[in-house]
């Protein structure tokens, strides 16, 4: 392989790196640890069910440069924080920025923060997952966490 060659690779591979401006750390194979990690950055730890879900398109003139999702969560349990029995979460979830999508009528465990303006936010890097996945987790909180 030439000189050419490897440079030419070597662009190639930075450029695909830099297309993809979310990236998180994949999780481990140890649960515990990551489990803890997120309930320990989180304002707010909840069972919650998506009641409903708003996509907003964001930009000028109403043009679609992006979305933001508004989601009306009714929480169940909460583990960590004051979070209401009814919270809302504002999150973007154009390509590429970590934006974690809500389901209408799903239930999940979630590891929120607080913003500012009363909404909470979460992203795809935390430990956020649907009810039915989430035993081995849940377990966890309650039995090392809490």
């Amino acid at each position: 392989m030439n000189v050419r060659s490897i440079a030419a690779a070597c662009v190639f591979l930075l450029a695909q790196g830099a297309a993809h401006a979310c990236s998180c750390v994949p999780p481990s194979d140890d649960l515990e640890a990551d489990i803890r990690w997120a309930f320990e950055h989180a304002d707010a730890v909840v069972v919650a069910k998506a009641v409903s879900v708003e996509r907003q398109p964001q930009g000028p003139d109403d043009e679609i440069d992006f979305e933001i999702d508004i989601t009306e969560l009714s929480a169940a349990v909460s583990f960590k924080g004051d979070a209401p029995a009814v919270l809302r979460t504002k999150i973007t979830t154009v390509c590429c920025v970590c934006g974690f999508s809500f389901t209408e009528g799903e239930t999940y465990l979630l590891f929120l923060n607080e913003e500012e303006d009363g909404f909470y936010s979460t992203h795809i890097c935390t430990r956020n997952m649907l009810f039915e996945d989430a035993r081995a987790a849940i377990d966890i909180i309650l039995t090392k966490l809490l």
